[in-house]
């Protein structure tokens, strides 16, 4: 047996605005300075990624990704301040979570 746990935070219309899912795309858009390579990383569409930072970005009111045309060097993606902070913040409250879900889990269910 092992704890699998599935977690998400929504805002006050129960709207979802940041999962694990949503922390990894906004974590390889930064790595990769695109959406498209951030997308193809997590093997989903194009389409998917930017709809589910849309989304986001709308159920939260804020801007998370700044992307830019065109040039000499193509266009690219970056994320905001405050898409930065999220990512930090709730990386940081889902350690703490599985850590202390660990634990509860031992504490219960022990060896196992």
């Amino acid at each position: 047996m092992r704890l699998r746990l599935k977690m998400w935070l929504e805002s006050g219309e129960r709207k979802p605005v940041m999962g694990d899912g949503l922390m990894r795309l906004l974590q390889a858009v930064q790595g990769h300075g695109s959406i498209s390579k951030a997308a193809h990383e997590l093997s989903v569409s194009y389409k998917q990624a930017w709809s589910r930072i849309k989304q986001a970005e709308k159920n939260l009111g804020i801007e998370l990704v700044v992307t830019h045309s065109g040039g000499v060097d193509g266009g690219g993606a970056h994320l905001t301040p405050a898409g930065k902070d999220l990512v930090m913040r709730y990386s940081m409250f889902r350690e703490a979570a599985d850590r202390m879900l660990h634990d509860l889990y031992v504490q219960h269910f022990p060896g196992n």
